[in-house]
C-alpha cells in the first residue's frame, strides 16, 4: 500500500449542522415511505431492496449522530427507532443477498456449456423460493414497523448547535472511521485473506456512508480513485464468496462441484483485482 495520503485529509469546514439535519429528516421520511411500499406492493425489484438496505444503514448513522449532537432532544426517542431500523436492515440484507446470489449465478453460467446451465436450474429455483420467502418475512416486518415508527423524527426547525461545536462533536466519529479504514487497508495489503478483505469492505463502506451523511450538500465529499473502484471490487468479491458458501451448503451429494469450482475461480480472479487496486493506493 502507498502512503496515507491516498486518503484526503478531513475537511471539517463544510460540516453544517442544518444541512445534516435536513438530510437526516429527509432520509428517514424516504425510508418510511419505502417501508410503506414494501408492506403493500405485490412485487418489488432487486434494485428496490438494494437501495432500501443502503438507506436503512445510512439512516441509522443519522440517528447515532443526532443522539450525539442533541442528546436531550434526540437521545431517548431515537433508541427504539434505531432498534427497529436495525432489524429491518438485517432482513432487507437477506432479501438483497438472495437477489444478488441469483444474479451472480445466472451470470456465471450464462456462457457455460449447456450441461452446466441445466445443472444449475434447481439452484436458481431454490434461490427464487428463498427470495420469495425473504420478501414475505420482510413485508410482515415492515407492516409491524409502520405501526410503531413515528411518521417523522422529532421536530427541530433548527439545530441549536453552532457549526464549530457540531464539528467538534462529530469529528471523532469521522476520524475513527478513517483510522479503521486505513488500518484495514494496510492489514489486507500485507496479509491478504478473505477475512481481512471482508473487514476492509465493511470499513470502506462505513467511512463513505458516514461522509455521505455528514456532507449531504456536496455529495459526501466522495473519495478519489481508486477507492470507489476498490469498494465495487470488494463488493463483487464478497458476493461471490457468499454464493460459494451457499452452494457448498446445497451440495450434499456432490452434484454441484463444477459450478462451485467456477464460482471459486471467478472469486479468486476478483481477489487478484482487489489486491492490484490495494497496491495502487
Amino acid at each position: 500500500m502507498g502512503s496515507v495520503s491516498a486518503l484526503p485529509p478531513l475537511e471539517m469546514g463544510a460540516l453544517e449542522p442544518q444541512f445534516f439535519l435536513s438530510s437526516a429528516l429527509a432520509r428517514y421520511a424516504l425510508v418510511r415511505k419505502a417501508l410503506g411500499c414494501a408492506s403493500s406492493a405485490p412485487s418489488l425489484s432487486p434494485g428496490f431492496f438494494h437501495d432500501l438496505h443502503r438507506d436503512l444503514r445510512r439512516s441509522r448513522i443519522d440517528l447515532r449522530l443526532l443522539r450525539r449532537v442533541e442528546p436531550v432532544k434526540y437521545g431517548s426517542p431515537l433508541k427504539q427507532i434505531d432498534r427497529t431500523l436495525s432489524g429491518l436492515a438485517n432482513r432487507a440484507g437477506a432479501v438483497r443477498d438472495r437477489d444478488v446470489m441469483r444474479a451472480r449465478l445466472e451470470g456465471l453460467v450464462a456462457g457455460a456449456n449447456p450441461a452446466l446451465r441445466e445443472g444449475t436450474g434447481p439452484l436458481l429455483t431454490r434461490l427464487r423460493t428463498e427470495g420469495r420467502d425473504s420478501r414475505a418475512v420482510f413485508r410482515e416486518l415492515a407492516e409491524d414497523a409502520l405501526r410503531t415508527l413515528p411518521e417523522s423524527l422529532p421536530p427541530a426547525p433548527r439545530m441549536s448547535l453552532r457549526p464549530s461545536r457540531f464539528q467538534r462533536l462529530v469529528y471523532p466519529d469521522l476520524e475513527a472511521a478513517r483510522e479503521v479504514l486505513l488500518a484495514a487497508a494496510k492489514s489486507a495489503t500485507r496479509h491478504p485473506s478473505v477475512r481481512r478483505l471482508h473487514r476492509l469492505r465493511i470499513a470502506l463502506r462505513g467511512f463513505r456512508q458516514l461522509r455521505s451523511c455528514l456532507f449531504p450538500a456536496d455529495g459526501g465529499q466522495d473519495l478519489p480513485p481508486p477507492w470507489p473502484s476498490l469498494q465495487r471490487a470488494l463488493g463483487v468479491h464478497h458476493d461471490l464468496g457468499v454464493l460459494e458458501e451457499w452452494l457448498r451448503d446445497q451440495d450434499k451429494h456432490h452434484h454441484f462441484r463444477k459450478v462451485i469450482h467456477r464460482t471459486r475461480t471467478v472469486r479468486e480472479r476478483k481477489e487478484r483485482e482487489v489486491l492490484r487496486l490495494l497496491q495502487g493506493l
